[in-house]
């Protein structure tokens, strides 16, 4: 099984949110979640492009992860595990309309969700590693 290093879990309306805040922890994911042709091309966009945020939804294995660069905070993970629940997912839908995140995002998150449900593959499971307050 493949581990996952975060720095704390957020539990919300029932989806466990592993998340990967301190710039270390983040480094040291970035081998296990991207191939080191996305992880070249990630390091390249953040260089040519200093002082511009950007962020990507992608899945690993069964969490929809959520990667975030933010120039002077740095690199943000967050791993969410909707629990093969349809009815998880389709409250954070809701509740990240509430918080009027963008439609297309929204229809990623579910389309990912989908492809997890549809296609299972191995399993990852959470590290606590240097513990941080959520």
């Amino acid at each position: 099984m493949k581990k996952i290093f975060i720095n704390y879990i957020h539990t919300d309306n029932g989806v466990d949110h592993g998340i990967a805040a301190l710039n270390k922890t983040v480094i040291e994911n970035m081998p296990i979640v991207f191939s080191p042709t996305v992880e070249n091309n990630l390091k390249v966009i953040i260089s040519n492009n200093p002082g511009q945020s950007f962020y990507s939804f992608t899945r690993f294995c069964q969490y929809v992860m959520y990667f975030q660069y933010q120039p002077g905070l740095g690199i943000t993970l967050k791993f969410s595990d909707f629990k093969n629940d349809i009815d998880l997912a389709l409250d954070e839908y809701s509740t990240l309309g509430g918080k009027q995140w963008k439609k297309e995002d929204r229809d990623k998150i579910m389309k990912i969700f989908e492809d997890i449900r549809n296609n299972p593959t191995e399993l990852a499971e959470f590290v606590i590693k240097d513990p941080v307050a959520a």
